[in-house]
């Protein structure tokens, strides 16, 4: 070993790693040998783990933009920073009221034009039996309203969860109107939304935060329900394939359909602002929705928003807007909304 040369040691097959500098002394070739072995054996080291994927996909089916349908929604799988100061400031509904695989439509206003709307959630307990609304009065039908609870006290100081969804929009707005479709399933009937706008430079402006309040209502193979955002009486009406309208007053068809959530009857405003007629197995055949004006209750103006489910199929949603007084319309009153057919 102590004739070896530094150079028969560099063309030693046993190394492969790296190419040995050159050296004087046995020492030196043994520290450098040493080296080499200790970079060819250290381990690689192991993939970083998955993160899960974001919260708010649990909630949250589709986020549209009402009259820009080439609004695209993308969800990214990162934290929805809290903005800067100089960027666009949100103004939204503090409240809103939603149902499980409904939708909710919200105005959101901005202090200088966005070309981009990110949307994050925080998920809260639900409240407690103390912090849920008084008795409900009855509806028109005799039944019980069902109202939502109150926002509970920790939407206040709540924080996104990692992930949020992007909408890009075609041209910089300064107001958009927004359609969030929920899931049937909610992990929670409590949480916050989060809408934060990002301007033309791509500086997204702080945090506006919305406490959502989700009444739990029947599903089944077909769903259909309203949300509005205004203290109005908005009645939804539907047709079952044999012809039998479900509505106020009559909330239960031979079919098995059954309206299980009126809302703000003859303007005793409960501002739950959501109803929802649902079958758990529906006779084939054709159906047709219908949304009526039944008052205004001195409100200006109610925009809409109708969400239909059918077959586990994804949702479709149809927006609209009522003035005017209403009608106080009863079976076979209404805007006719959409048909659809179950086979």
């Amino acid at each position: 070993m102590g004739g070896l040369r530094a150079e028969q040691l560099r063309s030693s097959p046993t190394f492969h790693c790296v190419n040995l500098p050159r050296v004087r002394g046995v020492a030196a070739v043994l520290a450098v040998t040493a080296l080499v072995l200790a970079a060819c054996n250290t381990p690689l080291l192991p993939d970083p783990p998955e993160l899960p994927p974001p919260v708010i996909g649990d909630f949250v089916e589709s986020v549209a933009v009402v009259g820009q349908d080439s609004a695209k929604a993308e969800l990214q799988n990162k934290p929805l920073q809290a903005g800067a100061g100089n960027g666009p400031t949100i103004e939204v509904a503090g409240v809103a009221k939603a149902v499980n695989g409904g939708s909710t439509r919200d105005t959101v206003k901005a202090s200088a034009p966005f070309g981009k709307l990110r949307l994050g959630i925080k998920a809260l307990p639900a409240p407690s039996a103390s912090a849920a609304a008084p008795t409900p009065s009855a509806s028109r039908s005799g039944r019980p309203r069902t109202q939502a609870p109150s926002a509970p006290a920790e939407a206040a100081s709540a924080n996104p969860e990692r992930g949020y969804f992007e909408i890009a929009l075609p041209s910089a707005v300064a107001e958009a109107d927004i359609v969030v479709s929920l899931k049937q399933n909610l992990p929670s009937s409590a949480f916050v939304f989060f809408y934060a706008a990002v301007d033309a430079s791509g500086v997204q402006g702080v945090l506006g935060r919305q406490a959502v309040d989700a009444v739990q209502v029947g599903t089944g193979e077909v769903q259909v329900s309203v949300s509005w955002d205004a203290a109005s009486d908005v009645d939804l009406h539907v047709v079952d394939a044999s012809g039998e309208e479900i509505y106020y007053d009559h909330d239960r068809s031979a079919s098995g359909g059954e309206l299980d959530l009126d809302s703000n009857a003859e303007c005793e405003i409960d501002n739950t602002n959501n109803e929802n007629i649902t079958f758990t197995d529906a006779p084939p055949g054709t159906y047709t929705v219908r949304v009526d004006y039944w008052s205004n209750c001195d409100e200006a103006k109610t925009n809409y928003v109708v969400t239909v489910r059918v077959g586990g199929q994804p949702a479709k949603t149809y927006n609209g807007t009522f003035t005017g007084k209403g009608d106080e319309g009863e079976k076979g009153a209404g805007k006719e909304i959409a048909t659809f057919t179950v086979t």
